[in-house]
């Protein structure tokens, strides 16, 4: 294999320099049964000391056909509301993540707005880098 070249390793390895000393593949798959008309919090993830998490994607979906929402709550702001029905994905540039550092949280709430009771999973994608 040719060294240097990108279109190997495209969209499967982290394509930029991050300085890290140490670099190992994240993943966390979440599901949870969520009430009628009920809020639930799918994920809440504190960065630990001398970490940074980059998020590459997040993936959410559900088993109901209704109009459903996801918000991801960063730094104690709301970073984002989606509206989607059975799925919808985030995907950042491997060159542009989504980092959380350390001391950092993210949370990831959904909200089931059927008239029945849904199973709604939750996949995050990313890099935890050792500082």
């Amino acid at each position: 294999m040719a060294q240097g070249r990108r279109d190997y390793t495209s969209g499967i390895l982290s394509e930029t320099g991050t300085g890290a000393r140490y670099t190992e593949c994240y993943f966390h798959y979440e599901g949870h049964l969520v009430g009628s008309m009920y809020s639930h919090l799918l994920w809440d993830y504190t960065c630990p000391a001398g970490k940074r998490l980059g998020i590459n994607s997040i993936h959410v979906s559900t088993s109901s056909r209704a109009l459903e929402t996801m918000e991801i709550d960063y730094k104690g702001n709301n970073a984002a509301k989606v509206h989607f029905s059975e799925n919808h994905v985030f995907t950042f540039s491997d060159q542009n993540p989504l980092y959380v550092v350390a001391g950092e949280n993210i949370q990831i709430r959904v909200f089931n707005y059927d008239e029945i009771n849904a199973y709604f999973y939750l996949c995050i994608i990313g890099v935890l880098e050792s500082l």
